[in-house]
């Protein structure tokens, strides 16, 4: 028999599930329904053929949902954030946290 090393468990990162209550909760439906309004735009500029439902799906998220670069730093008293958001001023944006999330948004 060969020489076997333990291979350690990485737990992978839980599914996040927002519900009626939660901060994000709310603005997660809003930025859902905008997607799909905006999908629903697409459907019909393409003269309402079917068959590129994922395809306006993920169009619309990509217009509407941005990567964005973080920088984060904690101590123990606090977090810094720090995102990179091209085009946008600090007035311009709203920066929700709780538990476990960051969400950013800007007009």
């Amino acid at each position: 028999m060969g020489s076997q090393t333990a291979t350690p468990l990485v737990r992978a990162p839980g599914i996040l599930m927002l519900s009626a209550g939660d901060p994000f909760f709310e603005r997660a439906q809003e930025i859902n329904e905008l997607i799909a309004r905006r999908a629903h735009e697409l459907f019909e500029s393409r003269g309402c053929a079917h068959g590129h439902d994922r395809e306006d799906w993920l169009t619309a998220m990509s217009e509407i949902l941005r990567n964005v670069q973080l920088d984060i730093t904690e101590t123990e008293t606090g977090l810094t954030i720090r995102a990179d958001v091209p085009g946008f001023t600090e007035q311009d944006l709203e920066v929700r946290v709780a538990p476990r999330s960051v969400c950013i948004t800007g007009k």
